[in-house]
């Protein structure tokens, strides 16, 4: 058992739902509905018939998915290393305490479509 000395400050008290639920609604509040996104793939797969992404700029990654429903209208299915411009939106996922961005629109960034037009 721990002792927690309790100071003269008075600090919140949340449940890991409560503080999951803060943090959601202020990301919610100060961030942009939708948004681009610059990145590379550095995985990518189809499970369940969803895309998933793990995006990356070389120094920090986020999860992304495109629905099922989504992937339907993508002209563009991204693979490992193809640098990405994608229009989305944060998604915070509650339970997990756990940002994703989900994705509306995939296209090729101009480096990846110059490496095919080389190849």
């Amino acid at each position: 058992m721990t002792n927690l000395k309790i100071s003269k400050e008075s600090f919140p008290t949340y449940s890991v739902h409560e503080l999951n639920q803060s943090v959601g609604l202020l990301l919610s509040r100060g961030f942009a509905p939708k948004f681009i996104l610059k990145a590379t793939i550095s995985k990518s797969k189809i499970k369940k018939g969803h895309l998933w992404l793990t995006l990356t700029d070389g120094k920090a990654s986020v999860d992304g998915v495109a629905w099922s429903s989504t992937i339907k209208t993508l002209k563009f299915l991204p693979k490992e290393d193809d640098g990405v411009v994608i229009i989305g939106k944060l998604n915070f996922w509650e339970s997990q305490a756990r940002i994703s961005i989900q994705v509306f629109d995939i296209r090729a960034s101009i480096s990846t479509v110059l490496k095919k037009f080389e190849i």
